[in-house]
């Protein structure tokens, strides 16, 4: 594997179709390999972590020992953090930090910004119950968190059937195979890891394709939302626990309390008068 912080390459897909959906399949916007940072200390964390300041979306995912406990150490609780923007992905592997005198020695200053900034929305799947766990093991409170189920039931049943509009939750498989016809990686021996030791090539693929089919999934179906007739408003961060507004003429469509009905301008509608 290369030394810590440095890029890592994917191997050139082959011709035959591809069986799962991969970030390697796939290319920056100037048409170059997605590039994936592998970083295991605090300082390359520090520099690799600059690259995403300026963004204004990411995709986000947390990895953690499996079966860990709340007296486990930090490290088995917050293992791997991963974001992703259009050309690179970032794997922060705190679980390989050392030395870890306290919180301090896992927290580099500029992804904790990525994380807590207002103005960064980080998107993915189960992302509140993963911010839980950045905020109690790590103390860093994440704002502007996207949950992805949450667009893809407004997309999926918006003008089919209103009433499935809910927040639960949908794998972040199911989405990827629904909007890009492939699922990912479903072998346990690279999804069940133990992402408390240093990865291999095929734990490194796997990490980084996972916060990138967060962001792309993120674009297609933002794109999608706007196509739908009238549009609807993009769902809330989740952090904000506030309803997904769709835009129709009768509460008769929806009796779920997840959904709020809107006019085109965005507003509650008035409540009539007997």
């Amino acid at each position: 594997m290369p030394t810590d912080g440095t890029s890592i390459p994917h191997k050139t897909p082959t011709s035959a179709k591809p069986k799962f959906w991969s970030h390697a399949s796939n290319k920056g916007p100037d048409g170059k390999d997605i590039i994936v940072h592998y970083c295991k200390t605090l300082k390359s964390t520090e520099e690799v972590a600059r690259h995403f300041l300026d963004d204004k979306t990411l995709g986000f995912d947390l990895e953690w020992k499996a079966q860990a406990s709340a007296s486990d150490c930090i490290q088995n609780n917050v293992s791997l953090i991963q974001i992703a923007n259009k050309s690179r992905i970032a794997l922060f592997q705190l679980a390989l930090f050392k030395p870890v005198r306290g919180v301090e020695d896992l927290v580099a200053p500029s992804l904790a910004k990525i994380l807590e900034s207002p103005d960064i929305t980080k998107v993915g799947v189960s992302v509140k119950a993963d911010c839980t766990r950045l905020r109690k093991y790590l103390g860093i409170d994440a704002r502007a968190i996207f949950e992805l189920s949450h667009l893809y039931k407004l997309v999926k049943y918006y003008h089919s059937n209103p009433r499935l509009i809910n927040k639960r939750l949908v794998s972040l498989n199911d989405q990827v195979e629904e909007h890009f016809g492939l699922p990912l990686v479903k072998e346990d021996s690279v999804r069940c890891s133990d992402w408390t030791f240093a990865l291999n090539y095929h734990q490194v693929q796997y990490a980084a394709t996972d916060p990138y089919a967060c962001l792309c999934l993120f674009d297609t179906m933002d794109s999608k939302r706007k196509a739908l007739n009238p549009v609807p408003p993009l769902p809330a961060h989740a952090e904000l626990d506030l309803p997904i507004q769709i835009v129709c003429k009768s509460r008769e469509h929806t009796e779920s309390e997840d959904v709020q009905i809107v006019n085109e301008t965005g507003s509650a509608p008035a409540e009539k008068r007997p």
